[in-house]
């Protein structure tokens, strides 16, 4: 995971593979791309499965409100959307992503605990394809990364 724009990025996404993995929500045979560009709004990580589920992931180590609403704006494209930190969520936060549609993972010592389960969506058809077209140009196989 070597584009990621920031190093506190890089820091989270090597436990959340790993925790993908283990928890079988993405194989050796889903795709996944870094820093994927939709409507002029970056996306830190996306996978696509075997089953066409896809999920958006933005990785921030702190300031977890601010990336709560990214985070729920790309719900309109995929069918999961998690934030990803290293910072211990206060319970109000929680709750506002419980109510925006978002999951949150938090990654302490290197595990991963998921506070928020996010829902499946609907996104927007076209939106979507033009997401997945684009995860199928840049992303790579999970066995590759």
């Amino acid at each position: 995971m070597k584009s990621l724009r920031y190093r506190e990025e890089a820091e989270l996404a090597a436990p959340l593979l790993r925790y993908l993995q283990q928890r079988r929500r993405v194989t050796g045979s889903s795709l996944i791309a870094e820093q994927v560009s939709l409507h002029g709004k970056w996306i830190d990580l996306v996978t696509l499965t075997s089953t066409r589920i896809l999920t958006a992931y933005e990785l921030k180590l702190n300031h977890v409100s601010r990336v709560l609403e990214q985070a729920a704006a790309n719900t309109f494209s995929v069918d999961r959307s998690y934030l990803v930190t290293a910072s211990r969520p206060r319970e109000n936060a929680l709750e506002h992503a419980e109510l925006l549609g978002v999951g949150i993972l938090w990654v302490s010592d290197d595990k991963i605990s998921e506070l928020v389960r996010a829902p499946r969506h609907r996104p927007i058809p076209q939106v979507r394809a033009r997401l997945v077209a684009e995860i199928r140009r840049v992303g790579v196989l999970v066995n590759d990364v």
